[in-house]
């Protein structure tokens, strides 16, 4: 938005779509905005994925018995927006608002559900501070992304339950040479009240390794196109991306 600030990351925005022989699709658009001088920016995030999945419930006890789930499909629609102000150098501070509807198709025991709704429509709004010291968000070589984000689902949205949802996300990159960039990324997803079955933090029951061998291909200035084979427990796949995973 702002041609004469040359030292300003861009803005971008993505169309981006998976499909898998097992059944999954997604389609979405992904982009942010940067304002004149970055005084103000904007994040929008929406999807539509459609997957053949299975459900063991609730906690760690049901998630531990290797039989006692329930197969169905789930179909979801989420739009996301984040409007930030600068604060300080790096540092924003902003407004969040999340709508989620989620359709659990074709249970094969409808009893996992405990009496909750197949399909939830969840809508909250919340507050967001970030600080983002990455050199070029597309694709970063240096610095640090750090995000905090507290998100309320009251009743009188006209959500079905009652909660609160808290996400912590860090990032950090280091140019150990030319061509050579190390990448963390630490995600942490909390959640309290009432929680319905389909806004749930998901975490595996048992540790599942992964590793795989990866390819960039910088088509231009600093926008690559990813081409990465990862093996995990009993399965591998392919995929093929233009900029990079975070």
């Amino acid at each position: 938005m702002d041609r004469t600030g040359m030292s300003l990351s861009p803005s971008n925005i993505s169309l981006y779509g998976d499909i898998t022989t097992t059944g999954f699709y997604l389609l979405g658009i992904d982009g942010n905005t940067i304002f004149p001088r970055d005084l103000y920016r904007l994040d929008v995030n929406m999807y539509f994925f459609s997957f053949l999945s299975q459900y063991w419930g609730i906690g760690y006890g049901n998630g531990k018995r290797n039989d006692g789930y329930t197969e169905y499909k789930r179909k979801e629609i989420q739009i996301k927006l984040d409007f930030y102000r600068e604060i300080a150098l790096n540092t924003f501070i902003g407004v969040t608002g999340m709508y989620r509807h989620v359709n659990g198709k074709d249970f094969k025991d409808i009893r996992f559900l405990e009496g909750e709704r197949n399909k939830i429509s969840s809508l909250g709004g919340g507050f967001i501070l970030t600080y983002d010291s990455r050199d070029f968000i597309p694709n970063p070589y240096k610095g640090t992304y750090a995000k905090i984000e507290q998100t309320f689902f009251p009743k009188f949205l006209g959500n079905c339950y009652s909660f609160q949802r808290t996400d912590l996300q860090i990032r950090h990159y280091d140019e150990l040479w030319k061509g050579a960039v190390l990448a963390y990324d630490l995600n942490g997803t909390f959640k309290s009240g009432n929680t319905p079955w389909s806004m749930v933090a998901h975490l595996g029951k048992e540790t599942l390794p992964s590793y795989g061998l990866g390819y960039r291909w910088e088509f231009k200035n600093r926008v690559n196109i990813r081409l990465d084979y990862g093996i995990g427990k009993g399965q591998s796949s392919f995929y093929f991306n233009i900029n990079e995973a975070f």
